[in-house]
């Protein structure tokens, strides 16, 4: 789709977003290719191959002339407002950067605000402000080509609540995930997608992408006032939650003993005989087996790796500390159906191979208690 395909979608779904977003953001509307553009939000339905349904949509990729508003210089800033909520911008943060990291505009949206860095070519990129209720999403940033096609998304950035942050940061490794930081009541994480394809004679597309993604990652935090948040630090931890740990050794091939699954067991609300269990994590496994060259009458080695999986409760917004809390609760008040389901390491274990890992048939058979985790190299 062509950049002023994109404006001319926008435009035609809600004409009321562009006065708001005037008025919000202090700027003069241009149309595309006279001058800047204006900065705006509004609720698309665009076209990218097939249809894709975006949210409220927030800037374009150039400017128009911005407002005293919309710059900040030190912790100048102002408050603004739109028709969905009002937000003031927090004059104590700290949005100091050094010179050659200078910022030109903000944007205030759901009581949060994202700087822009000036040292991008602005007809590259397009940002939304996306509703937080659709998919915990705040922002998009799109990539543009050098040809004004719309190629894929630069990074998102999500607010979650701690259980969502549990789920999709924490126990995911898949996508690339850079936590920003929290505010006690939620998690804002860049994501950044693995499918966008930048042509690597494209420089300035290049710069546009890195430069986007190491500002947000530098000054979100600060402009913000959030806790710093490592998920590197729960990764470096041997177990989610202290206390007791029991290891279920899991064979999903039944009698095929050879390969197995280590289940790791823990108590995550209350220790003890009363506590109810869960699987916090588990190892797969994988075999290399070596064979010796003719000749080499050395035994053939046998390597074992595998990964490790994290669990979390599909608990919704909850943490997972208090979906544990209710269910344990629920458990002693007799409103569970099976309460052993929760009470007993190996009756935890079968349901988990049942309804995790998908292996219907799976009884007390295809389980042994065992001392620790699996020897071999273990990797998240």
């Amino acid at each position: 789709m062509k950049k002023e395909d994109l404006w001319n979608a926008v435009g035609e779904a809600d004409d009321i977003y562009l006065k708001e977003s005037e008025e919000l953001m202090g700027v003069t509307y241009n149309p595309p290719g006279v001058g800047k553009t204006l900065i705006y939000a509004a609720s698309i339905v665009a076209v990218f191959g097939a249809m894709l349904i975006l949210p409220k949509v927030l800037f374009g990729g150039s400017w128009g002339t911005p407002a005293d508003t919309s710059k900040v210089n030190g912790s100048d800033t102002t408050e603004v407002s739109d028709s969905d909520t009002d937000v003031t911008a927090d004059t104590d943060a700290d949005t100091s950067a050094p010179d050659d990291y200078k910022k030109e505009y903000i944007s205030y949206h759901e009581g949060v605000q994202l700087s822009f860095p000036i040292d991008v070519d602005d007809d590259r990129y397009l940002l939304f402000q996306t509703d937080p209720s659709y998919e915990s999403v705040l922002y998009q940033i799109f990539y543009l080509a050098s040809d004004g096609n719309w190629d894929g998304e630069i990074l998102r950035i999500y607010r979650y609540s701690e259980g969502e942050y549990e789920r999709n940061v924490l126990a995911n490794f898949i996508t690339p995930t850079y936590p920003l930081g929290t505010d006690g009541e939620y998690y804002y994480v860049m994501t950044v997608p693995t499918d966008v394809s930048i042509d690597p004679n494209d420089e300035a597309g290049i710069k546009t992408a890195s430069v986007w993604r190491e500002h947000v990652k530098t000054y979100f935090a600060l402009e913000n006032g959030l806790t710093p948040l490592d998920k590197g630090e729960f990764h470096s931890r041997e177990y989610t939650y202290d206390g007791e740990h029991k290891f279920i050794r899991y064979y999903p091939y039944g009698t095929d003993t050879d390969y197995f699954y280590t289940l790791v067991l823990s108590q995550p609300a209350e220790q003890g005989n009363d506590g109810i269990w869960c699987v916090e994590r588990w190892y797969d496994m994988q075999k290399a087996i070596s064979t010796p060259h003719a000749g080499d009458t050395s035994e053939p080695v046998t390597k074992i790796t595998g990964n490790i999986h994290i669990e979390f409760p599909d608990s919704g917004m909850l943490s997972a500390k208090e979906y544990y809390a209710e269910l344990h609760a629920k458990v002693w008040k007799g409103q569970t159906a099976v309460p052993m389901k929760y009470l007993d390491p190996l009756t935890v274990s079968i349901a988990f191979a049942r309804e995790v890992l998908g292996n219907e048939f799976a009884d007390a058979s295809y389980f042994v208690e065992v001392d620790g985790v699996p020897e071999g190299e273990y990797t998240y």
